[in-house]
């Protein structure tokens, strides 16, 4: 305590200054983990979504590398062409055809 600003300052002055800059790091330390809290809910909410998303992406990926005549014999199997029925909780106009 040599430098001359605490010669200047009373104890009660640097008692309150201290406490001031503590309450004030307190403070930004709470506003700080509120915010990496809420981040990591939004999240782990939607890490499904970015999972699936990843695996789709693999699936099109491996898709892409096969030849186009495997591909039309494997999409000629699946049946693509025919009307779909839908169940009583899906929506959308009854009957369809899948599109590609």
């Amino acid at each position: 305590m040599n430098s001359p600003l605490y010669d200047l300052a009373s104890p009660f002055e640097m008692t309150l200054t201290t406490f001031c800059v503590a309450s004030v790091t307190v403070g930004m330390l709470n506003v700080l983990i509120a915010q990496l809290s809420m981040s990591y809910e939004q999240l782990s909410i939607e890490k499904n979504g970015f999972a699936m998303k990843n695996k789709a992406s693999l699936c099109m990926e491996i898709e892409a590398l096969l030849p186009q005549g495997v591909r039309q014999r494997l999409f000629d199997s699946h049946c693509f062409d025919e009307p779909l029925e839908f169940d009583s909780c899906d929506y959308g106009p009854p009957g369809g055809v899948h599109q590609l």
